[in-house]
């Protein structure tokens, strides 16, 4: 808010300086011309106007900032105020004080602040009795669901970009190999012409966002909560980001919808056997696979398929149910809950780039509607992204059966 009051001063500043130059310049033409001309009455009008806009701005601002104030005051002056206590009241009687230097040990009080109850001759824990006046235990932070192991975005290369619009140039065509050319000096061959096609692909980046409204009093009062909603609304958005990087058919299309990517369904054989086909499709174009994305249930389900002699394939109980601590057919695997089941995504990471238009960030403000007046914090989280695919032949889904 001071800012804001500093900034519509400066304003009226400016405008008040722009405003008394045009009244000379108004001036001068009036002592040349006899008259000042129709374009510098404009000006000044439209000066005027200014000057008078934002002199009110800074009033209704002024006023706003007091309205703030006025109520913080009232606030911390509620908070200072402590209230006697139910036992301070009883200590502080002076028929308490005469009946302890009397050694009598009856004595009676009004005590403020208590509303009748029906006296009892056995003090019990019901409502009725004290029970009313024990207060739960309540162990300490707030209990959640474990984040993912990993995620996709942290296989995957990244570059930050500027616009939100990002052109990249691919080979359509791939150039052929070279010809052998008889060496015949007699009749000397024509060397084979190669032949290259090149497109632009434009890639437009998207938002993920999400926010929160959070009472000040709130805030105030626990001050784990804001940290414990940042870390929760930022999962929020690596949620999503795991969804749209896997399986995003709109402004980012994932990796297992881009268009010209390998593909194999298992007929026969084990899941085992079927990415091991995946990664062959990848290598027969050229690419070097480095990474399998699974569903943690199908990663489950093919640790516990056995040979012949009923003994785990995949090294048996050292290997974590939810963590791979071996790499499959050569490659790493990452398991993420926004894989769909049955689906191994076989990729070369170096096919596909991250374009970072805008990193996760977090954003808090009381200036958002109403909640100035109803005392709220709004907190915000965003970032914006695309995927660019160079290579989509370095990327294969299989589908497991």
């Amino acid at each position: 808010m001071e800012n804001e009051i500093k900034e519509l001063n400066e304003t009226v500043k400016e405008v008040s300086e722009a405003l008394q130059t045009a009244n000379l310049d108004r001036a001068e033409e009036i002592q040349h011309m006899g008259d000042a001309s129709k374009a510098m009455q404009a000006k000044i009008d439209e000066l005027e106007a200014a000057q008078k806009d934002a002199t009110d701005k800074v009033s209704e601002a002024e006023k706003r900032a007091d309205d703030i104030e006025g109520r913080l005051n009232a606030f911390n002056q509620s908070q200072a105020e402590k209230r006697e206590s139910v036992g301070e009241q009883i200590v502080n009687a002076e028929s308490f004080k005469e009946a302890m230097q009397g050694g009598q040990l009856n004595f009676r009080m009004d005590v403020k602040g208590l509303s009748p109850t029906q006296s009892k001759t056995t003090v019990t824990l019901d409502s009725g009795s004290v029970g009313s006046t024990i207060v739960e235990q309540r162990l300490p932070g707030i209990h959640f669901t474990p984040d993912e192991i990993t995620d996709i975005r942290q296989i995957l290369p990244s570059v930050p970009v500027s616009t939100n619009s990002i052109e990249i140039v691919k080979e359509t065509t791939a150039l052929a190999d070279a010809a052998v050319q008889e060496d015949d000096a007699a009749a000397p061959a024509a060397k084979q012409e190669g032949t290259i096609v090149m497109g632009v692909d434009t890639i437009n980046t998207q938002t993920i966002a999400q926010f929160l409204d959070v009472s000040r009093q709130s805030m105030d009062d626990l001050p784990f909560l804001q940290a414990f909603l940042n870390q929760r609304l930022l999962r929020s958005l690596v949620n999503k980001e795991n969804d749209e990087l896997l399986d995003g058919a709109g402004t980012l299309t994932g990796l297992n919808n881009i268009t010209g990517i390998n593909t194999f369904t298992q007929t026969t054989g084990t899941k085992i056997d079927a990415i091991l086909d995946g990664i062959s499709e990848i290598r027969e174009d050229n690419g070097i696979p480095n990474w399998v994305i699974l569903n943690p249930v199908d990663w489950t389900a093919m640790l516990k398929i056995l040979d012949l002699e009923g003994r785990h394939l995949l090294s048996g109980p050292n290997v974590q149910a939810g963590v791979s601590v071996i790499p499959l057919w050569g490659i790493r695997v990452l398991l993420n809950s926004k894989q769909t089941a049955l689906t191994a995504t076989i990729l070369d990471t170096n096919s596909v780039t991250v374009l970072d238009r805008q990193s996760s960030n977090i954003r808090m403000s009381e200036e958002n509607n109403d909640n100035i007046e109803k005392n709220v914090v709004t907190i915000r989280a965003e970032e914006r992204l695309g995927l660019a695919d160079f290579v989509p032949t370095g990327i294969c889904k299989t589908t497991l059966i």
